[in-house]
C-alpha cells in the first residue's frame, strides 16, 4: 500500500482552535439537563429563603404556628443562576409537615412579585410547587413567582 503525500492548507491563523470565539458563550437550554435537588428543612415559624435554598428546589417546613417564608431578593436569586437570562426558571416545592393546622405563606422579597391571583399558601400535610421566573436583569432585576396549584 502506498499513500500519496498531501499538503494540509494553512492560514494566517496558526492556532485556529485556540483563537476560536463561540457566538454564544454559555448555552441556555429549554429543558432540564441535570437537576440536583437540595432539601432544606425548617422548624418553627417565619423563615427567609436564601437564593441557594431556592435553587435547591425542595423546602420542608414543620411550622409550629402560622409561618411566613420570605424569598431572597430578586437580585440575589438572579445572581445565583449561572447564565441567567429573562425567562430563566427555577421550580421550588414547599412541603408543609406541620403537626397542627398551621399554614406556610410565601412572601415576596425585594424585586420579587407573587403573581396576582395565584395561591401562595401551603396547608398542613400538603405541598405546592412554585415557578420563579426571571423577568428583569441588572438594575431592573425582577423575579415573578407563579404557583403550579390549579384552582378554578
Amino acid at each position: 500500500m502506498s499513500f500519496a503525500s498531501q499538503t494540509i492548507p494553512t492560514t494566517a491563523n496558526q492556532n485556529p482552535i485556540q483563537d476560536y470565539t463561540p457566538e454564544v458563550q454559555s448555552p441556555n437550554f429549554s429543558g432540564q439537563i441535570n437537576v440536583v435537588t437540595t432539601i432544606t428543612n425548617f422548624a418553627g415559624t417565619n423563615q427567609t429563603l436564601t437564593a441557594a435554598q431556592i435553587l435547591g428546589g425542595f423546602i420542608i417546613g414543620i411550622p409550629t404556628g402560622a409561618a411566613n417564608y420570605t424569598t431572597d431578593t430578586a437580585a440575589n436569586i438572579i445572581n445565583a443562576i449561572e447564565g441567567a437570562i429573562v425567562g430563566s426558571t427555577i421550580k421550588v416545592t414547599i412541603r408543609n409537615k406541620s403537626a397542627g393546622a398551621n399554614t406556610i405563606t410565601l412572601v415576596a422579597g425585594t424585586g420579587v412579585t407573587l403573581n396576582s391571583g395565584d395561591t401562595v399558601t401551603v396547608v398542613q400535610n400538603a405541598q405546592k410547587t412554585f415557578k420563579f421566573i426571571v423577568t428583569g436583569l441588572g438594575a431592573s432585576a425582577a423575579v415573578t413567582v407563579y404557583s403550579d396549584a390549579l384552582t378554578f
